[in-house]
């Protein structure tokens, strides 16, 4: 196949697609693909209080003991993701403070350095 047109000179072959299936071709999707994500309330941004405005979790990047990590925004289980025994320490030294349950008690900051402690017990 050729294209009509002004092409500099330049002879353009470029194949034809075929949309309707078959060999070679493209299969049209029949119904909506669906990727599971489990998520909890406040992990959800809300535009307006409509549920049509309502967007999925923002991901942040995190270094943690100089390592990346994808975390949802918002508040985040220390104890589910590193044990009952781990702290998160900031950059600058402190401890970052979390709930009896290993919530922290403010989101973790995007592009923020922490460090994983154990404590002993």
């Amino acid at each position: 196949m050729e294209l009509a047109g002004d092409n500099n000179g330049v002879n353009m072959n470029i194949p034809e697609i075929n949309f309707d299936g078959g060999e070679d071709g493209y299969f049209p999707i029949t119904g909506p693909v669906t990727v599971p994500l489990t998520i909890n309330q406040s992990q959800v941004l809300f535009g307006g209080g409509d549920v049509g405005d309502c967007v999925s979790p923002v991901r942040l990047i995190v270094f943690i003991n100089d390592m990346p990590f994808e975390v949802t925004a918002g508040l985040f289980n220390v104890k589910e993701s590193f044990g009952n025994n781990a702290i998160l320490i900031n950059s600058f030294g402190q401890p970052i403070l979390t709930d009896e349950f290993g919530v922290t008690l403010q989101p973790l900051q995007n592009g923020a350095v922490y460090y994983l402690v154990s404590i002993l017990r």
